[in-house]
């Protein structure tokens, strides 16, 4: 069942060490920003809409899930803190200050889980909302005269292994193998010869990229043709999986099972993500092609990464551009996840654009690092113009 709130508990309020927290400024100041953030009547609105949708039954009676104006609270409190979702729970538990920052009151600590599953309801664009109202109030109380903007670019790295050719296909093997034995107490072998659809073939693939690891760092003569040929045993060990995968997809396809459907949809999710592998290590060390960085998989599991090269000392990073914007006084005023490794040069304009319709006024200078500054970027110039 959705709740906007727990009601106020005057008699949580009347302890003694809600009132100590109430005369701290870091737990009297975000309490009160926060109850401007609930009380807003656009947040109100996109955090109903994204905890309790129409297509769902959320808003039914029934148990009643964890407040919205809670989710909201311990959303923004757990980022600005820096709390993974276990010490947030902690925190509540034992601190009477963040259970009345949180709005929590004396209620059940709600469990870890239930926080993560909660705040991964709430959608980007909400957040963003949250980020906004947050500014604008920053603005009416002094905070910030939005009068001066800072752009720049960031890069958040994914957490993933150094990628290699080998590597990926090691992990190919070992993803579509796992799969193939789940599928395998699902829809048994009926014979000997059918057995060999359910191969496991994740060490004969781990030991042909272990050697190639070793053929890489090897000072020896003619590493190049060994290395060849340990690859094209590894591509095929990775081909006969995808072989294997294509013969018992349509077997789990045939059974009306839960686990059945949610087996199938693993191996569609993995596949193109494998066959993009093997094409690619194809083309860059059989065929010795060069592949564009776009079109190259650095991760099965953290497929959104990208390769990003941006002439610091750490010539490569594998992760995600962060582009943001911000204001006088400390506030971020807008934020972007970048797809790939764009010119940062050519947002810049755009940035101020975005950042201009958030606030109740125009920004009158903008400021950039040097490489904005570029003959493109200062044909632009306008009343946007970005300063070295």
């Amino acid at each position: 069942m959705f709740i906007i709130a727990y009601p106020v508990d005057n008699e949580f309020l009347r302890n003694d060490l809600v009132w100590l927290a109430q005369q701290t400024p870091k737990f009297r100041q975000l309490h009160d920003l926060l109850q401007v953030v609930c009380a807003d009547a656009r947040v109100q609105l996109a955090v109903r809409h994204d905890l309790a949708p129409a297509s769902r039954a959320a808003a039914k009676p029934g148990a009643p899930a964890l407040p919205a104006n809670v989710t909201v609270c311990l959303a923004v409190t757990r980022r600005l803190m820096g709390w993974s979702y276990r010490t947030t729970m902690s925190e509540l538990s034992v601190n009477a200050g963040w259970r009345w920052v949180c709005q929590l009151y004396l209620q059940p600590v709600p469990n870890f889980r239930t926080i993560q599953n909660r705040e991964a309801q709430l959608t980007p664009k909400t957040i963003r909302l949250i980020n906004q109202v947050v500014v604008l109030l920053g603005q009416r109380l002094g905070v910030t005269r939005a009068e001066k903007l800072r752009v720049d670019g960031s890069v958040t790295e994914t957490n993933i292994h150094y990628p290699t050719d080998s590597s990926l296909l090691d992990d190919s093997a070992r993803v579509l193998s796992r799969l193939v034995r789940q599928a395998r107490d699902l829809v048994p072998p009926g014979s000997a010869a059918d057995q060999a659809w359910f191969r496991d073939r994740h060490r004969q693939a781990h030991h042909l990229a272990r050697a190639i690891s070793r053929w890489a760092r090897s000072k020896a003569k003619n590493t190049g043709k060994s290395s060849l040929k340990l690859y094209g045993q590894l591509l095929a060990v990775v081909e006969t999986l995808v072989t294997q995968v294509a013969e018992i997809q349509p077997r789990l396809a045939s059974l009306s099972d839960v686990v059945a459907g949610g087996l199938n949809e693993m191996f569609d999710h993995y596949l193109p993500l494998v066959q993009q592998v093997v094409n690619q290590t194809r083309k860059r060390v059989i065929e010795s092609l060069s592949v564009a960085a776009s079109d190259k998989v650095v991760s099965l599991f953290e497929p959104h990464t990208a390769i990003i090269c941006r002439g610091k000392p750490k010539d490569t990073e594998f992760g995600r551009k962060i582009w943001y914007g911000e204001v006088d006084g400390g506030l971020i005023s807008e934020y972007r996840l970048l797809v790939g490794n764009p010119d940062e040069a050519s947002i810049c304009s755009p940035a101020c654009s975005i950042t201009a319709s958030c606030l109740a006024n125009c920004p009158r200078k903008s400021a950039a690092i040097e490489a904005f500054t570029r003959p493109a970027m200062k044909r632009k110039r306008g009343p946007w113009a970005c300063a070295g």
